[in-house]
């Protein structure tokens, strides 16, 4: 009896290690898969964080960089001079417009200057349609360049705050690796170049090459 009893005892022994190492077993399992799904979650993180840092450096950059051209002194002379000014507003922030529910990945100060510039913009663009109004063309000229003004005055705010929103992604991104500061040099530089020689355009070029197949015949 004894025998027996000793050997009912190993074999529930057994039968509890078992037990208790398929138990264990799953369990690393599921840590492990877990531990796979967070590291997977991690890298998307980033990588999204990264591209929407990159399609909000370029949107932010176009629009600081159009907005170069309305603040020039002949720009603006010509702006309050006109009696019955006219101009189209830039309803083309598409990335902002569709990553909102992103903006929480951003760190603090880029959140902060991201969102001050593009609420400067949309000011912007709802004052330039508000040109258009039939309440506008009523008011005086004075009152019509008085408001241009102020209009002059949201998007050299806007300006300034973009800069500041380029800056403080740029800053952020280099600590991924990113080498925003070029691509905005660049971008200026092109932006600032003059507009190049009308003989270099596609006709001549076409020219060109039609000359020079007649020179190899």
């Amino acid at each position: 009896m004894e025998a027996t009893a000793d050997s009912l005892y190993s074999g529930l022994l057994v039968a509890l290690v078992g037990a208790l190492g398929a138990v264990l077993g799953a369990a690393a399992t599921v840590a492990l898969q877990s531990r796979s799904v967070v590291q997977q979650d991690s890298r998307h993180r980033a990588q999204r964080q990264r591209d929407l840092l990159i399609a909000m450096h370029a949107e932010i950059l176009a629009g600081v960089g159009a907005s170069r051209h309305q603040l020039t002194p002949e720009e603006r002379a010509y702006a309050l001079a006109n009696d019955n000014p006219f101009a189209t507003p830039d309803d083309n922030d598409f990335v902002f417009a569709g990553t909102q529910g992103d903006l929480s990945i951003l760190p603090e100060p880029v959140i902060h200057s991201v969102v001050q510039y593009y609420r400067r913009a949309a000011q912007s663009n709802a004052m330039t349609r508000d040109l258009r109004d039939l309440q506008f063309r009523e008011q005086s000229v004075e009152e019509r360049r008085k408001f241009v003004a102020l209009l002059l005055g949201v998007v050299g705010q806007q300006r300034r705050i973009g800069h500041k929103a380029l800056d403080e992604i740029e800053s952020y991104g280099d600590g991924l690796g990113l080498d925003l500061a070029a691509k905005r040099i660049a971008f200026e530089a092109a932006d600032a170049a003059p507009a190049m020689n009308a003989s270099d355009d596609g006709n001549d070029r076409a020219d060109h090459d039609a000359s020079s197949n007649r020179q190899e015949i």
